[in-house]
């Protein structure tokens, strides 16, 4: 079950980052990990990666949360992705 849920990974705190990572790859996800929005939002748009759930930090330099929401809307991508938001 785990293999067929894809999540990406949005937070800029590489510790905070690395250890959601770690422990999505203990439990055997499919996973990627993006340091802030615009990554993100390259990454989904370029069919790298296409999420089925993504964990947002909404504070972050570059594109924060909120701006990858809308960009991620604007471009029409993931769409049917869960969002969980983390502050």
């Amino acid at each position: 079950m785990p293999s067929e849920i894809r999540v990406l990974i949005v937070e800029d705190d590489e510790s905070i980052r690395e250890a959601l990572c770690d422990f999505l790859q203990s439990e055997g996800y499919n996973y990627f990990c993006a340091n802030d929005g615009r990554q993100a939002i390259d990454l989904i748009a370029t069919k790298s990666f296409d999420p089925t759930v993504i964990v947002l930090d909404l504070n972050m330099p570059v594109m924060s949360g909120r701006e990858f929401l809308s960009e991620r809307k604007r471009l029409k991508l993931a769409p049917a992705a869960n969002i969980i938001m983390l502050s």
